[in-house]
């Protein structure tokens, strides 16, 4: 099995899940995608590969034997190193969703990381196979948040270390990805210093994938960064600082969790009105 750059940015058609939040949109443009007569046509290779992205947005409406059947169809269309990949890590997101046990989806994802890791040549780090292998190892460490591909590392510090190192922009995504969930595990265990530092982190990640390419995704991903740090400094008592990035965040459109959290900041900082104000707009408005 070789390697095929199948597009010219790795992913491909992360532009169509950056663009649609919506699951049916994003199924209804992958078969616009997988019918459309283009000319030059889809090689086989990223025809298998929007296959094994259909697959997924019909995972992602518990349509579970539709997506197996797709993925099915994916495995016989290409035989490149690509869109194998990207079938097993489909495969196990579709189990995963499906409630199937972790033993039934982990090999998938197992599969995934040794077939995009061992690809790690230069030809592999040009085309940025290294997205897959940071993908799988993030996968794994929702399976499996205490072990990794090493005594010494777990499968979420090597989904970091993956992003860290890398020079393709999508890959790089994955450490705002990884760092948000350690931080979110540190502020379980009451670690709310190591936790802000870990979101201050992903905050900057963020940004930076916003100014690189404005998106629904990017724009979104970035809100919820800065607010998962403001929801951290009003745990360290730091109301002043949480007020002024949630105040920022209302101005650029309101939400329940943004609404929440200034009542309990503005309760805290002995602002009355404003505290009416927050508590009126949640009971009309959501």
């Amino acid at each position: 099995m070789s390697l095929t750059t199948t597009d010219s940015q790795i992913p491909a058609f992360a532009h169509i899940w950056d663009e649609h939040t919506d699951h049916s949109a994003i199924e209804t443009a992958f078969r616009q995608i997988l019918n459309n007569d283009s000319n030059p046509p889809l090689s086989s290779d990223l025809r298998a590969e929007a296959l094994t992205q259909l697959a997924r947005a019909q995972g992602l409406q518990d349509h579970f034997e539709d997506a197996k059947a797709t993925l099915k169809e994916a495995l016989a269309t290409s035989q490149e190193l690509i869109p194998h990949i990207r079938y097993h890590l489909e495969m196990g997101r579709v189990l995963r969703s499906s409630k199937a046990p972790a033993e039934e989806s982990a090999p998938y994802f197992r599969k995934a990381y040794d077939q995009a890791n061992n690809a790690a040549d230069a030809a592999a780090a040009a085309a940025g196979v290294d997205f897959f292998a940071a993908d799988a190892a993030h996968m794994l460490a929702i399976l499996y948040p205490h072990s990794g591909p090493s005594d010494t590392t777990t499968w979420a510090q090597r989904t970091l270390e993956i992003a860290r190192g890398s020079e393709n922009v999508h890959t790089q995504s994955w450490a705002a990805i990884a760092l948000n969930n350690s931080a979110w595990d540190l502020f379980d265990e009451k670690k709310y210093e190591e936790s802000l530092e870990m979101f201050r982190e992903a905050t900057t990640i963020r940004k930076r994938a916003l100014e690189n390419k404005e998106t629904a995704k990017t724009k979104s991903t970035y809100r919820i960064a800065r607010w998962s740090e403001a929801f951290v400094l009003r745990h360290l008592d730091r109301f002043e600082d949480a007020y002024t990035i949630q105040k920022q965040l209302l101005s650029e459109g309101e939400t329940k969790p943004n609404r929440q959290e200034l009542v309990l900041l503005c309760e805290k900082l002995d602002l009355a009105e404003e505290t009416k104000e927050h508590r009126s707009a949640l009971e009309t408005k959501f």
